[in-house]
């Protein structure tokens, strides 16, 4: 809560757990809410790539009126896991720019070594492939944002896309002047849009989260877009769950009404007029980028 409360920190992106306690906080008036989708790839687990989607989906990020989903795709080619992450991430992207939802899609070019130990790869042309995988899922990429790793040659790298972009933290360990310096570097290209960061800043070594979070929000450039790039996202008015649900999904032709296990917790949220104001606002065709299809 006292990172989101620092300027320059447009909102959040979590897991269910973590935006429903910041829910029924109040915490995320104003704020940007994004659900993490896939949370089965657990690390070292034999199905780590086969990434299930354990999380929100579209149907649930619709009803609690969140901005948007984040899916994570590890592109390991001798892994056929892979594949089955890929369509589920294509189904994905599909069912929220259906929506109207940013898709958020965290894609990376990833291997095994020698121990089976999974590592993600920094060259500069293994995330151009995975950029070029990446933006082309679904049947729109209207609502589609891309999440990667600052690597080298990153101007060359952002040649392979339009679409916006926003920059991962990760660990940055003693190195974290490096990361920064990278940030910054990369964040003078037009279409990378801001830093989706967690340990880096909430955790940094020196010890003060508040400073290092201020200090990646004045590296972050201002809301006016680049000519031929997607405006800036604004933010919707999330919802909790109705209270003594867990959740409701609306009931559908061929199926009935979904419902979650019943929960104590209640909920309310101080306003129940929701804004409907996002980034590109009105049919695809409005937000297509210049040159884009």
């Amino acid at each position: 809560m006292i990172a989101l409360a620092q300027p320059g920190v447009d909102g959040i992106l979590g897991s269910p757990d973590i935006i429903e306690d910041l829910l029924l906080l109040d915490a995320l008036h104003d704020k940007i809410v994004i659900g993490s989708m896939n949370r089965g790839g657990l690390s070292g687990a034999t199905w780590e790539i086969d990434d299930a989607f354990t999380g929100y989906d579209a149907e649930s990020i619709e009803a609690m009126n969140l901005d948007g989903g984040k899916m994570l795709l590890r592109l390991v080619y001798d892994d056929p896991g892979t594949l089955e992450t890929i369509k589920a991430s294509a189904n994905a992207i599909t069912a929220l720019a259906r929506r109207k939802r940013l898709a958020m899609l965290e894609v990376l070019p990833a291997s095994r070594d020698a121990n089976g130990v999974l590592t993600i790869s920094k060259n500069p042309d293994a995330m151009i492939k995975a950029i070029g995988v990446g933006s082309a899922l679904g049947v729109s990429s209207a609502y589609t944002w891309l999440k990667i790793h600052v690597v080298e040659e990153m101007e060359r790298v952002m040649c392979a896309t339009t679409l916006p972009t926003l920059l991962l933290g990760g660990d940055p360990g003693v190195r974290a002047a490096e990361l920064f310096a990278g940030w910054r570097r990369a964040l003078a290209i037009p279409q990378v849009r801001g830093l989706v960061a967690g340990r880096a800043l909430l955790f940094p070594a020196h010890g003060d989260g508040v400073r290092a979070v201020s200090a990646a929000a004045e590296s972050v450039p201002g809301p006016c877009p680049a000519p031929g790039v997607r405006p800036r996202l604004r933010p919707r008015r999330a919802q909790p769950p109705r209270p003594g649900r867990a959740l409701e999904l609306k009931q559908t032709k061929h199926h009935g009404p979904v419902r979650g296990d019943s929960s104590p917790r209640t909920a309310r949220s101080s306003s129940r007029r929701s804004t409907r104001a996002r980034a590109g606002r009105g049919a695809p065709r409005d937000q297509r980028r210049a040159g884009g299809s």
